[in-house]
């Protein structure tokens, strides 16, 4: 829930709706702005204020009022004594009774009244006992000072390398949601020192650049795209600049299985995927699966870029990798091919539309080299099930290196390849059919 922004510098506070929080457990409570990284006027309950962020004085203040009013509330709708929404008499003396010491003098009164009620009444006791117990357990480590707890981070801190620091505040560092960082860096000394204005400033560009992408693409806002489980971006107008963006958030989607970019206006440029697959570090997209850039020039540096962020361990689950239309020619597939075949989790490549011919296949199927030379890549495209090469420009020579490539067993999982609108003769192709359905059966 986002409200109004306050003015600058005013307290955020929850007015409570006239008659209490009728909504038992479910009451929230309002911890107002986070500063100017954050959302305004947010309200969380209990469990998802102390998730999202921890130990914190503003829950330290509000947990005994919250807890005492909360279970009694909750207690009294258990006992369903109220008529359309509104307690009765008969539930408010039970709860009453129940809410004072059980000392000998109350049980003695309390045994005045009808057993059945003494019998709500103790119950009641017992489990609000059971209640305040637990949240005693739950809460021990909250009613520390924030000294208590600065002093105890510093020490845990202190015995930390100075690399193991930048790890960590690295991972933090997160231009969705970057005021997970801005409150861990202000918790100490140390701790800002290792995010200067510097880092500060650029890490506020990188949100604003995030959420101008988010709404170019019809996105609300950086959590949509932060909880995003498949991406579906066609003809938005992206620009190279909106790649590198997203080339710099893909450390940060770790939901993201599916990502497609289509872009038939020419507005990502010729580097637009180059830029996009440069910003991929080390484990970037980490549960992508099938990847589909159609339509945007890729060419021989943008194979080369790609081919080095798979090679540094950027989506690590690719499975289905589609490059439709994207200027790959014979160069460029034979720069992008051995990292190809060092992934052998890849089940479907999609090529079709591209300018490659024989050269760039023999790259990709990887015949075998010549007496005295090295070895191909490991791999090898093992689990390759799908290849689709139409509209490419693969003569009779290429489905000559394809048949033997299926002969020899180097494609063993392949079930589907396409070779529509090539310039091969049909005997070529027939003899590619035959090298398949050898392969299959």
């Amino acid at each position: 829930m986002v409200g109004t922004r306050p003015a600058a510098g005013a307290p955020a506070q929850a007015a409570a709706p006239e008659g209490g929080y009728p909504d038992g457990l479910e009451r929230r409570i309002d911890y107002g702005h986070y500063g100017q990284y954050g959302h305004y006027g947010q309200t969380f309950t209990h469990d998802e204020f102390y998730k999202r962020y921890g130990r914190t004085d503003e829950w330290d203040r509000a947990a005994p009022a919250y807890f005492d009013r909360v279970i009694w509330d909750r207690a009294l709708n258990m006992l369903q004594c109220h008529r359309q929404g509104v307690p009765t008499l008969l539930g408010l003396s039970v709860i009453a009774m129940a809410k004072m010491p059980a000392t000998q003098a109350q049980k003695a009164q309390e045994a005045r009244i009808p057993k059945g009620l003494q019998k709500y009444v103790t119950k009641l006791r017992e489990w609000v006992g059971q209640k305040e117990a637990r949240a005693q357990q739950h809460s021990a480590p909250l009613v520390s000072t924030a000294a208590e707890r600065a002093r105890a981070a510093a020490i845990a801190w202190a015995k930390l390398s100075g690399d193991e620091q930048g790890v960590i505040l690295g991972q933090l560092r997160n231009a969705l949601e970057p005021r997970l960082v801005m409150y861990f860096s202000s918790a100490s000394k140390e701790l800002r020192a290792l995010l200067p204005p510097a880092e500060r400033q650029q890490l506020r560009a990188d949100y604003e650049a995030a959420t101008a992408l988010c709404l170019k693409v019809g996105m609300r806002d950086c959590k949509e795209l932060r909880e995003a489980t498949r991406i579906d971006w066609r003809n938005k107008g992206l620009t190279a600049a909106d790649l590198a963006t997203l080339a710099k958030l893909g450390s940060v989607l770790p939901a993201l299985d599916w990502l497609i970019l289509k872009e038939l206006s020419g507005s990502a440029g010729p580097d637009g995927v180059q830029r996009l697959t440069e910003g991929l570090v080390a484990g970037a997209l980490p549960a992508v699966m099938y990847l589909s850039l159609d339509g945007m020039h890729i060419g021989g540096a943008g194979a080369s870029a790609l081919a080095a962020a798979l090679d540094r361990g950027a989506l690590p689950r690719l499975m289905s990798l589609v490059l439709w239309n994207a200027d790959i020619g014979d160069a460029a597939l034979a720069a992008l091919a051995p990292a190809l075949r060092r992934r052998p989790a890849l089940e479907h490549l999609f090529l079709d539309g591209n300018p490659f011919g024989d050269e760039g296949l023999a790259a990709l199927v990887a015949p075998p080299p010549p007496a005295g030379t090295p070895p191909p890549p490991a791999g090898g495209l093992k689990k390759l099930e799908m290849l689709f090469l139409d509209g490419t420009q693969v003569t009779d020579a290429g489905c000559a290196a394809l048949a033997a490539a299926l002969d020899r067993g180097a494609l063993p999982a392949l079930e589907r390849l396409e070779l529509e609108d090539i310039p091969a003769s049909d005997a070529a192709l027939e003899a590619v059919r035959a090298a398949l359905a050898n392969n299959i059966f």
